[in-house]
C-alpha cells in the first residue's frame, strides 16, 4: 500500500492494517506525467494513430496564469490574461457554469452524515433536511427535463431515499437514473450515477450487483477525485462482505489516486481501515480478492489458436474448444464481443462476432481494436465503427492521434467517447457520434479529464472547456504549464455516492 497515507492524527490503525499484503500496481498521482518527447508526438506525430509515451513526474511549480471565459465572448481570447479564483465543478458536469445556480447535490452535502465506525454505513445527522430535498425533487421531477437533468435530479433522490432507508424507493430511482444517464452518453455522469446505484444494492445486501456496477463505474478516464471516491466506497462494500483484502485494494486506490486536500476522504479511509484491522483481528481476513472478470461476471473472451500445419489463426473458448475454425492469415484479440480478421489473398480486414459470423465486408485497410464500442478504421481515410459495423465516424480524417494528459496514446476512442483527430495538419476532437466537440485548428491537442488542452500555430498551449470553449489563454511554453493552470482553476467537487 501507499506508505503513510494518513498523518498521525487521522487513524488509529494498527501498523500491519496498513502495510502491504501483497504486490498491487499502483500509479501514483504525481507520477503521471508525459515527457517532452510525449509533448513532440502530440505535435508531430506519425500517419495514422500515435502510440507510446514516457513518464516523468510532473512540475506543478511552472508559472501560469488563467483566463476567465467570461471576460470576453465565447470564441475569443482575450488580450489580458487576469488572475482568477479557482471554479467548482460537479464530477457529473461537464462545465462549471452547468447548473451553476442549481445544486441540490449541495443540499444533499450540507444535510449531514457520519460514518458508523463499525458499519461503514452513513448515518444522517439531519432527516429531515433529507425529506425537505427529497419533497423537492419529487416537485421538480413532475416537470419536463432533458436526460442529463433528469439522471442528475433521479440520483440524487436516491441517495436520499437511501439514507432515509427508503430502499425500495432509492433503488426504482437509481436504476431509472441510470437509464437516462446512459442516453447522455457522458461518462462522469453514468459514473457517478452507477456509483449511486451500487450504494443502494450494497445496503440491499445484494453484494453482486452493487459490487458489479463499482467496477464499471471506474475508468482510468475520469478525475482522480471521482474515481478515488468510487474506490473508497467499494472498499466499504468489501468490508460489508467480509473481504478484507480487497477492501485494502479499493482503500489503497483510493489513497493513491486523492488529489492534494482531499482531507474529508483520507479521513474516511482511516476510519475504514481501523474498522477493517479490528474485524480482521476477530474473523480474519476473509477470501481471497477477485479480478475484475470475476467482479463483473463476465465470460473470458475467445483466445487467439495457430494451426501449425498451415500457419492460419482461429479461436478457442475458455475450456480450449475451437469455436471460430483456423481459417484466418491474420488475427486480432477479441473486444467487446468482436474481432478483426483476414482472410488469405485479402488484405483488408473485415469483423466477425465471437461464433465466426461476419459483420463487415473485408474492405478496411488498416483497423484499431475497439473500445466501449466504437473502433478506428481506415479506408482511404481514417474514420470509425461500431460493433454491428455501422459507419459512425465519416473516413474522411488523416489520423487519430489521441493523446491524454498522463501520457498515455489511444487507438482511437477514449472511455468518454472521445478522440483527437488530424483534418490537413490541424487537430480537432469527435465525439463517438462523428460530431466536432473541437473544430480541427490546432497544432496539437490533448484531452484532460475536466477540459482540453490546445497548442495554436505558435506552439503555445492554452485550454478549451468541454464544451469546446475558450478557458485558458495559449500563452505557455509546454503543456505541462497549462495543465498546471487547469488543474489550479478547475476543482472537482468531490460528489456524494
Amino acid at each position: 500500500m501507499t506508505d503513510d497515507p494518513f498523518a498521525a492524527p487521522r487513524s488509529a490503525a494498527p501498523n500491519w492494517a496498513t502495510e502491504s499484503t501483497q504486490t498491487w500496481a499502483i500509479t501514483h498521482h504525481a507520477e503521471k506525467h508525459p515527457s517532452e518527447r510525449a509533448d513532440h508526438l502530440a505535435a508531430h506525430p506519425r500517419p495514422g494513430v500515435v502510440r507510446g509515451a514516457a513518464r516523468v513526474r510532473a512540475d506543478h511549480s511552472a508559472a501560469a496564469v488563467a483566463w476567465n471565459p467570461s471576460a470576453a465572448p465565447a470564441g475569443q481570447w482575450p488580450t489580458g490574461q487576469p488572475d482568477v479564483p479557482a471554479s467548482l465543478l460537479r464530477a457529473d458536469a461537464l462545465t462549471p457554469d452547468e447548473h451553476a445556480d442549481d445544486d441540490p447535490e449541495g443540499r444533499l452535502a450540507e444535510a449531514g452524515w457520519r460514518l458508523d465506525p463499525r458499519t461503514l454505513r452513513e448515518v444522517a445527522a439531519r432527516p429531515q433536511e433529507l425529506r425537505s430535498l427529497r419533497a423537492d425533487l419529487t416537485d421538480r421531477l413532475s416537470r419536463p427535463a432533458d436526460d442529463t437533468t433528469r439522471a442528475r435530479l433521479l440520483s440524487v433522490r436516491a441517495v436520499a431515499c437511501r439514507l432515509l432507508g427508503d430502499l425500495d424507493d432509492a433503488l426504482a430511482d437509481g436504476n431509472e437514473a441510470l437509464a437516462s444517464a446512459k442516453l447522455t452518453g457522458q461518462l462522469r455522469q453514468i459514473a457517478v450515477v452507477r456509483a449511486r446505484l451500487a450504494h443502494v444494492c450494497q445496503w440491499r445486501g445484494e453484494f453482486a450487483a452493487a459490487d458489479r456496477l463499482y467496477a464499471l463505474a471506474d475508468s482510468t478516464d475520469l478525475p482522480g477525485l471521482l474515481r478515488a471516491t468510487v474506490h473508497e466506497q467499494a472498499g466499504r462494500s468489501c468490508y460489508e462482505q467480509g473481504r478484507m483484502i480487497e477492501a485494502c485494494q479499493h482503500l489503497d486506490l483510493a489513497v493513491a489516486l486523492c488529489p492534494p486536500g482531499s482531507n474529508v476522504l483520507l479521513d474516511r479511509v482511516a476510519l475504514a481501515l481501523t474498522a477493517i484491522a479490528e474485524t480482521a483481528r476477530q474473523v480474519g481476513f476473509g477470501p481471497l480478492p477477485r479480478d475484475r472478470a470475476a467482479v463483473l461476471g463476465s465470460a473470458p473472451p475467445p483466445s487467439l489458436t495457430r494451426d501449425e500445419h498451415t500457419g492460419s489463426w482461429g479461436y478457442a473458448d475458455e475450456h480450449g474448444r475451437q469455436i471460430v475454425a483456423p481459417t484466418y492469415v491474420q488475427a486480432q484479440p477479441f473486444g467487446d464481443g468482436v474481432a478483426w480478421v483476414q482472410r488469405a489473398g485479402g488484405g483488408c480486414w473485415q469483423l466477425i462476432d465471437r461464433t465466426g459470423v461476419t459483420l463487415t465486408p473485408a474492405t478496411y485497410d488498416d483497423v484499431r481494436p475497439f473500445r466501449r464500442g466504437v473502433a478506428a478504421v481506415r479506408q482511404d481515410g481514417w474514420g470509425a465503427i461500431d460493433t454491428a459495423g455501422t459507419v459512425v465516424v465519416p473516413m474522411r480524417y488523416n489520423a487519430f492521434a489521441t493523446a491524454l494528459t498522463d501520457g498515455r496514446y489511444l487507438d482511437g476512442f477514449t472511455d468518454e467517447g472521445l478522440a483527437v483527430v488530424e483534418a490537413a495538419g490541424w487537430r480537432g476532437v469527435l465525439d463517438r457520434t462523428g460530431r466536432q466537440v473541437v473544430e480541427p485548428r490546432y497544432r496539437a491537442v490533448v484531452i484532460h479529464p475536466l477540459a482540453f488542452l490546445i497548442a495554436d500555430t505558435g506552439g503555445r498551449w492554452g485550454a478549451l472547456d468541454r464544451r469546446g470553449r475558450p478557458l485558458i489563454t495559449p500563452a505557455h511554453a509546454d503543456r505541462r504549464a497549462a495543465d498546471a493552470v487547469v488543474t489550479r482553476q478547475l476543482r472537482l467537487v468531490a460528489p456524494v455516492l
